[in-house]
């Protein structure tokens, strides 16, 4: 019984982190060693040393204390060690070097702080390092606030990379630089209160001003250091800015003339179409950031792919190839920022499920669909939500994205829809749907997907599968070690060193059963000449993919093995299915196009096939020899040329819409081509015949799309 009174420091901080442990291994991503419970423990464990570390400062000798500290650094790495090896079969290096880089040098920041706080004052030492570690720990918050990033680097959880989704999360230099930072400003801050037994007045004011001020004067150099990114960091880097009516667009200085207009009169249209659907009169200025490529968006604000806007701050951040497809998404979070009083102006609750649903209802736009049309295929073809869920809770992220943010967006339009735009802004913020609408939300749920079954559309399993058909990262089998191991092997082949390349891809298929390790096998097979091998090996995993999106690339890719190897009559037959299937329009127009190829030139075919630089030019010589809806919009998607061959393929585009009739996503696939060149009268004609033959798909699309086009004319005619 002495034992454990005399121990009992001891004996709560190992139960605490072996609870805290065992408990992590029931959520993905957590339940491995890994960056997220690298972080966790980081945070956890510089916590309980630097509470061990007052309460047995005056009992236990330095050296038995740092062994304590480390038997406690080496407990969750043993359980994480045992999950990740022998539970979830996942590769350990990428979790061994967050644990080292991330958790270590948490513990000797909470030893420092711990020591600090006693040197304080002694009598509240306690009450000091608490105050001190939360400091510590949400000094990451004025850069969240106040900066363009979402990306940080902290003393306590080391880094924050920015967004789960993007999968793969790296161990810098900067970030090891860091650590070290953090290490050695530790070490000082121990070094300085303890080289003095007894010290006087002066010397404790002097440490305690130092060791406050050092801090603070570097948290102010960390852009310098590439430890945070302020509004300077990212002007000199993207060099222009251009500013409109209602907005501040900092954009790469690469772009053109034609690019910089067509870019500054969508941003103000997009505000003004807004303003007009939420009868919303919106005056600050927005800061729009364009980012020349993913790789320098992630550098600087954290995300490589992922768009995002920060309402509190007025600032939206984009990627310039493809800030099309987002623009009024993120514009509208501006927007809603109006209609919050919650933390960060966004509703009181904080649900992602009401943020983006009132994005993507507003936007109604996704991938070139109607969202009403989405989610009616999703609701009959059995994928389905709980809306109450959904708005209540953050199940947001447990479904596949796709889902989530078309019920969402989907439901908040049937809403405004039925009762009005006045109900669904102020529903907003404080997601009361029995006090705005005087019902509960069960009861609107069921109007909704009644709504959903009484509308008449063509029922297309596959389109539904592709786009719903997909697995969330928390439910992705060693998510981050794949990932990390797939740039590896990708690497390798870009290389040309196909069998290393291989031998690869299939060690991270035989632990994970990873889409892109399988296809990454299976295109390293058809390199090493072993076409046949790869045909066999796909015949036998495909059909475990059924049901998912990445089933029709798989279908494609056999078809194309099929022709590279003279299995025609085979490749045929899935190329005949892919298009029958029509998932998306990509596989509907590459799969028309190889197999016309197949029926008139098959060594043309292969030729299409292998060599991926000479695509463009046989998509070419197609439209102007043999034009058809699946060659146009093929060619229409190469939007990154010159003037010159924009103005010479414009011509051929022209001459081959002339010779015949073509469907009303060929024209709207032309007029967003003549767009991208700033075209506008010529946009504007070919996106009225595109119009005219529209169906309910896609409808409300190409109108807000000439609609667009018509306020374009008027306002650059104008400005001119």
């Amino acid at each position: 019984m002495n034992f454990f009174i005399k121990n009992i420091i001891i004996i709560i901080t190992f139960i605490v982190i072996v609870f805290v442990n065992i408990l992590l291994l029931n959520f993905p991503l957590l339940n491995i060693l890994s960056y997220e419970s690298s972080a966790l423990n980081g945070i956890l464990l510089s916590f309980l040393s630097g509470l061990f570390w007052l309460a047995s400062k005056a009992k236990l000798k330095v050296t038995n204390r740092i062994v304590l500290l480390v038997i406690f650094y080496l407990l969750p790495f043993f359980i994480l060690f045992l999950s990740t090896t022998y539970l979830q079969l996942c590769p350990l290096d990428d979790g061994l070097n967050f644990y080292l880089v991330l958790t270590l040098p948490s513990i000797i920041v909470g030893v420092a702080a711990a020591e600090f706080s006693y040197f304080i004052l002694t009598k509240i030492k306690y009450f000091i390092f608490i105050v001190l570690w939360l400091i510590l720990l949400f000094a990451f918050l004025p850069e969240l606030i106040f900066n363009p990033q979402i990306y940080f680097y902290n003393p306590i959880f080391g880094y924050y990379p920015g967004v789960i989704f993007d999968h793969h999360i790296e161990i810098t230099n900067s970030l090891i630089l860091y650590r070290l930072s953090n290490i050695l400003i530790a070490a000082f801050v121990i070094f300085s209160v303890n080289i003095k037994k007894q010290p006087k007045i002066f010397y404790k004011t002097f440490v305690i001003t130092l060791v406050l001020v050092v801090p603070i004067l570097l948290f102010r150099l960390k852009p310098a250091l590439s430890f945070a990114t302020d509004l300077k960091k990212i002007k000199n880097e993207l060099n222009k800015e251009l500013v409109t009516e209602h907005f501040k667009i900092i954009l790469p200085a690469s772009l053109t003339d034609k690019q910089i207009k067509k870019l500054k009169y969508e941003h103000e249209f997009y505000h003004y179409q807004i303003s007009k659907q939420l009868n919303l009169n919106y005056q600050d200025t927005i800061t729009s950031i364009i980012f020349e490529t993913g790789k320098q968006k992630k550098k600087l604000f954290g995300a490589n792919n992922a768009d995002v806007a920060k309402p509190w701050l007025n600032q939206i951040y984009l990627n310039y190839n493809n800030y099309e497809a987002s623009l009024k998404h993120e514009i509208v979070h501006i927007f809603s920022s109006k209609l919050a009083d919650g933390f960060f102006n966004i509703p009181k609750n904080m649900n992602p499920g009401m943020i983006e649903g009132f994005a993507m209802a507003i936007e109604n736009d996704y991938d070139g669909y109607d969202i009403d049309y989405l989610a009616a295929l999703a609701y009959k073809n059995n994928y389905k939500i709980s809306l109450e869920s959904l708005f209540s809770n953050m199940s947001f992220f447990a479904n596949a994205s796709s889902l989530s943010y078309i019920y969402a967006g989907s439901f908040f339009k049937y809403l405004i829809d039925n009762y009005g735009v006045k109900k669904f802004k102020k529903n907003y913020n404080n997601a009361d749907f029995k006090s705005n609408y005087h019902k509960i939300i069960l009861e609107l749920e069921r109007e909704y997907y009644k709504y959903l079954k009484s509308l008449s559309l063509e029922n297309n399993k596959d389109i539904a599968n592709y786009y719903f058909g997909r697995v969330p990262l928390v439910k992705k089998f060693c998510a981050r070690a794949t990932a990390r191991e797939l740039i590896i092997a990708n690497e390798l082949f870009l290389e040309g060193k196909f069998q290393e390349a291989y031998d690869k891809f299939k060690e991270i298929y035989n632990y994970s059963n990873s889409y892109s390790a399988l296809v990454g096998s299976l295109r390293c097979l058809n390199k090493l000449g072993r076409t046949n091998e790869a045909i066999k090996f796909l015949e036998s995993k495909i059909d475990s993919f059924q049901e998912s999106f990445h089933f029709y690339f798989l279908e494609f890719l056999l078809a194309d093995f099929y022709s590279i190897s003279k299995k025609y009559l085979a490749a045929e037959n899935l190329y005949s299915k892919l298009i029958k299937q029509n998932p998306h329009k990509i596989y509907f127009n590459q799969a028309s196009l190889r197999k016309d190829l197949l029926n008139t030139n098959k060594q043309l075919l292969r030729e299409y096939i292998n060599n991926l630089s000479e695509r463009e030019k046989i998509i070419l010589e197609l439209v102007i020899k043999y034009p058809s809806d699946y060659s146009i919009q093929l060619l229409t998607n190469f939007t990154n040329i010159d003037t010159d061959d924009f103005y010479y393929r414009k011509e051929i585009l022209q001459q081959a819409l002339s010779s015949n009739n073509f469907s009303s996503e060929t024209y709207f696939s032309f007029s967003k081509f003549l767009l991208s060149f700033y075209e506008i009268d010529e946009a504007i004609k070919y996106a009225k015949i595109a119009l005219s033959q529209s169906d309910y798909r896609s409808r409300n699309i190409i109108e807000e799309h000439l609609t667009k086009l018509n306020w374009l004319k008027k306002t650059s005619n104008l400005n001119s």
